[in-house]
């Protein structure tokens, strides 16, 4: 009986940690794909940072091609071929700083910064 709990409570804490890895903003819907598609252009570079990742890394990303696609209801972006997540992806704000792309599109992702203060430094922002 010991060992079926405890088998039971091991893959519940497995799955936990799988979900919590899951793509949180990959599929969206069109309005949030809209609202990504304003930040996103040719020629600009976005980075790609997964603060919840077991080893986060910073990846930039020159954007030479971006596409949508409808599946089922929801939209899917691509830069350069590659599906994005927009709660891992950072753009350009403006304000000498990047900005989670899934706050700009109104996507709602959890325990990811809002901010990254250079591509070189995340600013961590609690979940709102």
């Amino acid at each position: 009986m010991r060992k079926n709990a405890f088998l039971l409570a091991t893959i519940a804490l497995l799955a936990a940690i799988s979900i919590s890895f899951a793509d949180q903003c990959q599929s969206v819907t069109d309005q949030q794909a809209f609202n990504a598609m304003k930040y996103l252009r040719d020629g600009i570079t976005i980075w790609h940072y997964c603060a919840l990742c077991p080893e986060p890394d910073l990846k930039p990303i020159p954007i030479v091609l971006i596409e949508t696609r409808k599946v089922g209801d929801s939209v899917e972006i691509s830069v350069n071929r590659e599906p994005i997540d927009l709660a891992y992806i950072y753009v350009p704000n403006g304000r000498g700083n990047y900005e989670n792309l899934a706050f700009l599109s109104n996507c709602h992702a959890y325990d990811v910064p809002r901010y990254l203060n250079s591509p070189m430094q995340p600013a961590l922002v609690p979940k709102p």
